[in-house]
């Protein structure tokens, strides 16, 4: 079959079909692209065989200087070339196994290479367009750290794409992370890996955050991020999801006394002392930045909500406020609570 191909230099090609760049048969196949560049339309076109079809069959890989593990390294440290591909990183069989078994219903991922060291197998029911077997220079090369003893394999797996919250029904978005300003990828992939495991609906992501599919926050999150809905906008953008959904705002502030100058309109300061039953209504929390916290916009649209504490301690990482306030506001509490009693009475 011939395929009209864009030549990019140094024996790569292009294809319009399958939107993959290649190096030719005799060098070996080579993932660099899954989409068309914007620059691809404008280079010479060149015929040649479909060669590149999906490989199967096990390979071995020996130089980090290999094309692949340039790609890999490039994908784990550049958001635009993740942009580019709609591809990210993930490193570990746990994290693989986790993101790759248990997707999100709506968004299957699929596997496009996973690289693994000599002996190791990889992890069950995970199949891949390519498999290839690779050194431990290669391994630490990827992972970008002098030793990588842990690491057994990593794969390039889809990103998630960013969803639209004011299509949802109303009933099925009740409990909603806004994260504003957050730029410490640990944090945010820990916020995303403790919404997921206390039955939050989605995150909502305003200007100024880090890219939630960073190495670093994907390891914080555990693959948080494949399984949270996500959208991303501004303002505008979440007050129609607020008003779409009837949601109350509440925004973390540092302590109790800053709740309770009242700064807004509301008649008085929020507090997770409450009974769980006062979170019976949609709502979302709204985290601001570690250093900064809530900007102006984000004080005058929220209730400002704080955590009582015995004042031995300033504040909380930002992680940890989100964490204390997702569980007494989940709307779960009161189960959570019986569930805790149960376990210490066994």
């Amino acid at each position: 079959m011939m395929l009209t191909l864009h030549w990019l230099g140094r024996s790569q090609l292009f294809c319009k079909a399958c939107f993959q760049t290649r190096v030719q048969p005799s060098v070996g196949p080579q993932i660099l692209f899954r989409r068309p560049p914007a620059w691809a339309g404008k280079l010479k076109t060149v015929k040649t065989r479909h060669f590149h079809t999906p490989v199967a069959e096990a390979a071995e890989i020996f130089s980090p200087q290999n094309v692949t593990v340039k790609h890999f390294c490039k994908l784990r440290t550049d958001p635009q070339h993740r942009r580019v591909s709609q591809t990210v990183v993930l490193v570990g069989a746990d994290i693989i196994e986790e993101v790759t078994l248990h997707p999100r219903p709506e968004s299957p991922i699929k596997v496009h290479t996973l690289l693994h060291r000599n002996g190791f197998q990889p992890p069950p029911g995970c199949r891949a367009d390519r498999v290839a077997t690779v050194t431990s220079d290669v391994i630490e090369k990827i992972v970008g750290l002098r030793t990588s003893d842990g690491v057994q394999v990593v794969a390039e797996v889809d990103q998630p794409q960013y969803v639209s919250l004011t299509n949802r029904p109303s009933k099925s978005l009740q409990r909603l992370l806004v994260l504003e300003r957050l730029q410490d990828p640990g944090n945010l992939g820990t916020l995303l890996r403790t919404a997921v495991a206390l039955g939050w609906d989605a995150c909502f992501l305003l200007p100024g955050c880090c890219d939630p599919f960073n190495d670093k926050a994907l390891k914080a999150g555990r693959g948080a991020a494949f399984k949270l809905p996500m959208a991303q906008g501004a303002w505008p953008d979440l007050k129609e999801v607020v008003r779409m959904h009837e949601m109350q705002c509440y925004g973390a502030s540092p302590d109790k006394s800053e709740a309770d100058t009242d700064r807004h309109t509301y008649s008085e300061p929020a507090s997770i002392t409450q009974p769980p039953e006062a979170a019976s209504y949609p709502l979302c929390i709204i985290l601001g930045s570690e250093g900064q916290g809530l900007s102006k916009t984000a004080a005058a649209a929220s209730r400002p909500l704080a955590i009582p504490m015995s004042g031995a301690m300033e504040s909380l990482n930002v992680s940890q406020a989100g964490a204390i306030l997702m569980f007494a506001l989940g709307g779960r509490t009161l189960e959570l609570y019986k569930q805790v009693g149960m376990n210490l009475q066994q």
